[in-house]
């Protein structure tokens, strides 16, 4: 399950948001905005949102975790 912990809307209808779930959840994709975040707490990696031709979530940092 994922929670959206922060959401701050934009005016062109776009989401800056930092949320948390697992690494089998699918990381939410419309309407978001470079910088937003996503913690995947079971392992700890970090993910940055990038818009652009090719939109998606890059891996930023590894916490560790889990297991």
């Amino acid at each position: 399950m994922i929670r959206v912990l922060v959401e701050k809307l934009f005016a062109d209808g776009l989401k800056y948001i930092e949320a948390a779930g697992l690494a089998a959840d699918e990381k939410p994709a419309g309407g978001i905005v470079t910088g937003s975040l996503f913690l995947e707490a079971d392992t700890g990696d970090i993910y940055a949102f990038a818009e652009g031709d090719a939109p998606g979530w890059n891996k930023i940092a590894a916490l560790g975790g889990g297991e």
